[in-house]
């Protein structure tokens, strides 16, 4: 008798384990054909490190925010005066991926936007260059809306950049000068 009752025991828990498969199996699906079709990637999403050549003023304090120094910065003095960046590597394989970086840049200039494709063969691959040098005069920087430019083009777009800054900014008020009628002398005590 009790393997007949364990028997109908065991045959009432197939519906109830069916049930949750049964509950998704009309729903619609969240499936995406990955290489067809990509998932829309959130605002606030932390991807892989890209960096705006032209925007960056090489202030190198996303280097120093950065917990692991994945970040390599050297930098060069323009016939302008201004700050070159003659090196800007992000080491993908130490990075952390935690944000630090892109919070401590002033221009905006470095982002987490890259996306999540980042697999490669080699481990080498996993440095990002965005400056790479041509010759000994001429290097290519990455932008975000233009790709590799010259760097030329990148001096354009950041004073392009400084100009809209300026244009946009409210103007200073000017200094006010006290009025000499409206000061009184003090007597000097004798």
């Amino acid at each position: 008798m009790t393997k007949i009752m364990k028997f109908f025991k065991d045959a009432l828990t197939l519906p109830k384990g069916m049930a949750v498969p049964f509950k998704y199996m009309f729903q619609k699906t969240a499936t995406v054909q990955y290489p067809e079709e990509r998932k829309n990637i959130t605002e606030r999403f932390r991807g892989l490190l890209i960096n705006d050549v032209p925007k960056c003023i090489v202030c190198e304090l996303c280097a120093k925010a950065c917990p692991v120094q994945c970040i390599k910065i050297q930098k060069i003095r323009g016939d302008d005066k201004k700050f070159i960046a003659h090196q800007f590597d992000i080491d993908i394989t130490t990075c952390l991926f935690c944000g630090l970086c892109t919070e401590a840049c002033p221009t905006r200039s470095l982002s987490m936007e890259g996306g999540y494709e980042g697999s490669v063969y080699q481990k080498e691959e996993l440095v990002a260059h965005f400056v790479v040098q041509q010759s000994e005069t001429e290097f290519m920087v990455y932008s975000k809306e233009e790709g590799w430019i010259p760097y030329i083009r990148a001096k354009e777009l950041a004073s392009i950049e400084e100009e809209k800054k300026k244009a946009a900014a409210p103007p200073k008020p000017a200094a006010s000068t006290p009025n000499p009628s409206s000061q009184t002398e003090i007597p000097k005590e004798k």
